[in-house]
């Protein structure tokens, strides 16, 4: 495998700070100095791209800046969405920056966000946006929206009649909102030079409380000068933001007023950020990603050297002499050529062969460090931490994959073209009878919806246990009741759990991110795409994917087996559950694995909705699908409380009666591996003929009762070994499991 990493970086010295403000927390620093360059101190790199064409020559406040809009609404920076721009619902944050802009701007375009601004304000995400010449604060989670009071930006007309030039730095406004999960509060911030004391009536900071408001993770990234999804002034009615940016900060904490005041009055006295905390820009000298280089994760059966490639260019003096050096190697896994020291002309490029050899140690993560060292005005090394994983193997080959498609009638996905899942329920079992829903008229009766749907079928119980009766998450009791995840993790620390999804609030509410290695949110195309890629370049123990066009489509145009739009959305996310299945086939060791698939849905729907305790609505499906698994279909079957039970018992992970668990696993087995049906297919003792199989092969090959359960006649475990043991133990089987 060889993977080509190559980002710009600009050499830094980071110098002590000062001043009272520090560092700490700092997450990104881009100082638009003829590049996007993210020059904070944080061990990440968060390097900024530009999308169509942005102004990065024009006259800064410091320096140079970048002027976004073209006309089109093309032009813009975009910061991504990496982790450290990932607050979630409990990480505190801070955004600022310096802009100038015409006195006017129609509509109220996004100043820097990550939400779908254009659509609707309470739309996931959080946003600064402009109307007029007023700037205002917003938040929200996709159902709890919170706004800050506008305040005035800019007082073109006052430096008008000051003689003040456009061009003037007075003209330059300092903007920041701050979030603070720990006292709820949001707060608007605008400071120009119109401020005559620390805040005057024109720039006093608006606050809002935003007690309730979940998860501002949207999946898109955080843009400056458009909307989070990139098209926001696609629509007419929102006009295209004009605006010059310089010396933007984020921060993964509430900056307090002293500190941005500190920012305000260094910057009106010509003092950058970089200049305030001692982060100076050299000339570029050397292109290197400095992010973690981290190679794949191997299993046991697999382990061998992997080579991969880092490229260094020299791009900014005529003659770069460098050495590169493996260190903090306890074992001695990793190992880099050439190195020896090496010369670089300006504008040539070399690349590094960084090669792990786990071959030898024993399983776990292991690391070590790159340092790169050059004859520049940086007098510290560049280092790259190397990261690289050995699986130890938990679960015999054991693996599970969970499929949950959101609002999927059965009578529609028996209507619908899926081959797809058609396959998967022919090598296993499958009900067209399960529920939703609870039990009526009982305490574990639920409404038919996602938010208490998806935490039966992730914690196996209804909701009077996990105490989800709606969308709002308001108070789940996920502490005694929690995600199957959590039972795995107990036992197997380091199993690898995914969770990839397409509806946000189960990785926010219901997936806990501490027994959670990977989560992942996106469309349906980009759920079974992100599972594919996971299941190529790693080997996840359990993977849940959920994917929500069906239900989208069932709101559009009815959960109906007669709506052709609902039944091609069944028929899209069977496309998607193919690609995923193929992506498991195609693994390297995919014949010493052992994969349990499990197909299920939330609810179904009547008419444009569900919610309700309709037959429509309760009516749901499940599919186990695997080799080890009883080919049948089932009638009156379980409610999906039966699925961390099913993949529980694949795993060989005993349940306990303490978790408090409604059902049990679906899609029965044989008593033991050995005995099958007359075909050789353990397809359950479902007839007579089974049952003889059964008998023959028992006590042919073993004389012992296949668990302790079993006894005989006089309740002794004397195996059996006569008719009277034989009849007795076909009566309690058949009572039992058929």
């Amino acid at each position: 495998m060889r993977i080509t990493m190559f980002v710009t970086l600009f050499s830094l010295i980071i110098a002590v700070n000062a001043g009272a403000i520090t560092t700490t927390n700092l997450v990104g620093y881009y100082s638009f100095n003829g590049h996007l360059n993210d020059l904070s101190p944080s061990p990440n790199v968060n390097n900024a791209s530009a999308i169509g064409s942005p102004d990065m020559n024009i006259d800064g406040l410091f320096g140079l800046g970048v002027k976004v809009g073209d006309g089109s609404g093309t032009s813009y920076v975009s910061l991504g969405n990496p982790l450290d721009y990932q607050f979630g619902n409990s990480t505190s944050f801070t955004i600022t920056y310096w802009v100038k802009m015409p006195d006017s701007q129609a509509s109220d375009p996004t100043l820097i966000g990550n939400k779908d601004w254009s659509v609707s304000g309470g739309r996931q995400g959080f946003v600064q946006a402009i109307a007029a010449d007023d700037v205002k604060s917003n938040i929200a989670d996709g159902t709890t929206r919170k706004d800050t009071a506008w305040i005035d930006l800019d007082h073109d007309a006052y430096w008008d009649g000051q003689g003040k030039a456009a061009d003037d730095p007075v003209r330059w406004t300092f903007v920041a909102m701050t979030v603070d999960r720990s006292s709820n509060v949001m707060t608007n911030y605008v400071m120009d030079g119109w401020v005559v004391n620390q805040w005057d009536d024109s720039s006093t900071p608006t606050t809002v409380d935003i007690t309730g408001v979940g998860s501002l993770d949207s999946g898109y990234p955080i843009n400056l000068g458009q909307d989070g999804d990139g098209s926001g002034y696609d629509n007419a009615t929102y006009a295209e933001l004009v605006a010059s940016f310089d010396d933007l900060t984020v921060w993964r904490r509430s900056l307090t007023t002293s500190e941005l005041w500190e920012i305000y009055t260094a910057g009106r006295a010509g003092q950058s950020f970089g200049d305030l905390v001692g982060i100076s820009e050299t000339a570029a000298l050397l292109d290197v990603d400095t992010s973690d280089f981290v190679f794949p994760s191997q299993d046991p059966q697999s382990v061998a050297p992997v080579t991969l490639p880092l490229t260094l260019e020299n791009i900014g003096s005529e003659s770069l002499q460098f050495q590169a050096a493996i260190i903090n190697d306890s074992l001695g896994e990793f190992s880099v050529s050439p190195t020896a020291p090496q010369t670089l002309t300006e504008g040539q490029s070399v690349s590094l062969d960084i090669t792990w050899d786990p071959s030898s140690t024993p399983g776990g993560t292991h690391s070590a460090q790159l340092s790169i060292t050059h004859d520049t005005v940086q007098t510290s090394p560049i280092i790259i931490n190397l990261r690289g994983k050995i699986r130890q193997e938990l679960f015999g080959g054991r693996r599970v994959l969970v499929v949950g498609i959101d609002g999927v009638r059965p009578d529609a996905l028996q209507a619908a073209n899926t081959p797809n899942m058609d396959a998967l329920a022919a090598n296993g079992a499958i009900t067209y009878d399960a529920y939703a829903g609870g039990v009526l008229g009982t305490p574990t009766q639920q409404a038919t919806s996602s938010g208490p749907g998806w935490s039966s079928i992730l914690t196996g119980v209804w909701v009077d246990k996990h105490n989800v009766p709606n969308n709002s998450f308001s108070s789940p009791d996920y502490a005694n009741y929690p995600h199957f995840f959590t039972l795995i993790k107990q036992g197997y620390p380091d199993a690898l759990l995914a969770s990839i999804v397409q509806w946000a609030p189960i990785n926010t509410y219901i997936t806990p991110n501490a027994d959670t290695d990977i989560e992942l949110t996106g469309s349906g195309a980009s759920v079974a795409s992100q599972a594919a890629s996971l299941l190529a370049s790693d080997n996840p123990d359990v993977l849940f994917l959920h994917f929500d066009d069906v239900d989208y489509a069932g709101h559009a145009y009815g959960y109906s087996p007669t709506s052709a739009n609902y039944l091609a959305a069944i028929e899209g996310v069977d496309t998607h559950t193919g690609t995923v299945v193929t992506a498991i086939q195609n693994r390297a060791n995919y014949t010493n694995e052992d994969w349990l698939i499990i197909v299920t849905t939330d609810h179904g729907g009547l008419g444009t909705s569900h919610g309700g305790q309709s037959t429509e609505e309760r009516t749901i499906f499940v599919i186990a699908s695997g080799n080890s698994i009883c080919q049948q279909v089932i009638s009156n079957g379980p409610g999906h409380t039966t699925v961390p039970p099913t993949a529980m018992r694949h795993l060989g992970i005993a349940i306990d009666p303490a978790w408090g668990w409604e059902d049990d696993p679906f899609g029965a087995i044989p008593p033991d591996g050995d005995i099958a049906g007359p075909s050789g297919r353990p397809d359950c003792i479902v007839d007579i003929l089974d049952l003889r199989a059964l008998a023959e092969q028992f006590l042919d090959d073993t004389l012992v009762n296949p668990s302790a359960d079993f006894t005989g006649p006089t309740d002794t475990p004397d195996g059996i070994v006569n008719l009277n043991d034989f009849a007795w133990f076909a009566g309690h089987y058949l009572e039992s499991s058929i």
